[in-house]
């Protein structure tokens, strides 16, 4: 009865150790009609690239096992990173230095970098939340509180790049964008979490509460 015992608390620490550490390169397909790939390292960083039907996602981050649960959580890129990830170009001209002001105006001139032409329809993001989208002349004009310090506003168009621009808001601008489409998403500041139905050996499968993902070394 001791050894069956001893053997049953072997078996369950060998489950959960196997769930509480992840290195190496998994992938396999899932029921999007795609592929899914994670990079595990021992340092608690990965990188995740998925491709299906609507394009391909790409990010890397931290992660981190709590129970039976994986976490993955994306940071915010560096500008030396999107400099050469994006292939969408913007310059900014300033209008009027603004003299203690509440808030200044910003106006975007978006157009398509193919063609040259109006790209409407185009939201305009900061921390998530929508300060306006652009209509069928192209541009866009919203207001943000003056600042000293750089802001980051992020493009958002399906089938184009969700382009970041940094500005320092202490003045009024246009910023002029050629926004280059594409179905690839790069992935920020965001987590995703997967349930870890099996891990063992060379196989994992997720399960993000919709579908699984099975995954092999």
């Amino acid at each position: 009865m001791r050894n069956l015992l001893l053997l049953f608390i072997l078996f369950n620490f060998q489950i959960g150790f196997s769930q509480t550490s992840l290195n190496g390169n998994y992938s396999g397909s899932d029921n999007e009609l795609g592929k899914l790939e994670i990079k595990f390292d021992k340092d608690s960083l990965f990188e995740y690239k998925h491709k299906n039907i609507f394009g391909l996602s790409v990010g890397s981050g931290k992660f981190e096992i709590t129970q039976n649960k994986l976490l993955l959580h994306f940071k915010k890129e560096t500008q030396d990173f999107y400099e050469n990830y994006y292939l969408s170009n913007y310059e900014i001209s300033e209008i009027v230095n603004a003299q203690k002001k509440d808030s200044v105006s910003l106006t975007f001139n978006i157009v398509d970098e193919h063609i040259n032409e109006v790209f409407p329809g185009v939201n305009i993001m900061h921390k998530g939340k929508l300060l306006g989208y652009n209509d069928f002349s192209g541009l866009c004009k919203i207001k943000v509180p003056f600042s000293n310090e750089e802001t980051s506003f992020r493009l958002k168009f399906l089938g184009a790049e969700n382009l970041p621009i940094n500005i320092i808001p202490n003045r009024d601008y246009q910023i002029n964008v050629w926004l280059h489409e594409t179905q690839d998403k790069l992935i920020e500041e965001e987590t995703f979490e997967y349930t870890i139905v099996k891990s063992k050996r060379k196989r994992l499968i997720l399960n993000n509460g919709y579908w699984d993902y099975k995954l092999r070394k």
